[in-house]
């Protein structure tokens, strides 16, 4: 549960605060920043340490960071790195976007593509491995 919570968090936060409240630039902006996301992070994982839920800090972690990673568009694979500014804003201008900012808009044009199936069951992939072993390490928690 803490790994799909986790996931969601960039999206919860930066999609109603752009879309339907105008307070954020982007859907990808403040939820979706490093300079946030590693706070947030060691803060719950310090927390869910202190209440014996180890496990479930960390995999909130491995969920938030594969939500911002699944976010990353393919083009930085090949050296294009110009539309994953919004991983430090705002410390670099966020890319512009194509679509209105608006939950209509985006739910109209998503499409499923190969790229995002190869995207969703690498982060899946990945999160799995990081609990299996972080749970193979420590049984207790």
């Amino acid at each position: 549960m803490a790994v799909l919570v986790g996931s969601q968090v960039p999206d919860l936060v930066d999609k109603p605060l752009a879309w339907g409240v105008p307070l954020l630039p982007t859907g990808r902006s403040l939820g979706h920043s490093l300079l946030v996301a590693v706070p947030v992070i060691v803060a719950v994982l310090v927390l869910a340490r202190r209440r014996n839920r180890g496990l479930a800090g960390v995999a909130f972690a491995v969920g938030y960071v594969t939500g911002i990673l699944t976010d990353v568009p393919s083009g930085v694979f090949e050296g294009d790195f110009s539309r994953a500014t919004f991983l430090v804003w705002p410390l670099l201008p966020l890319p512009s976007y194509d679509l209105e900012p608006s939950f209509v808009a985006h739910l109209t044009a998503f499409e499923v593509t190969g790229g995002f199936l190869f995207q969703t069951a690498l982060g899946l992939g990945v999160a799995a491995l990081v609990l299996w072993e972080y749970r193979r390490a420590d049984p207790g928690s």
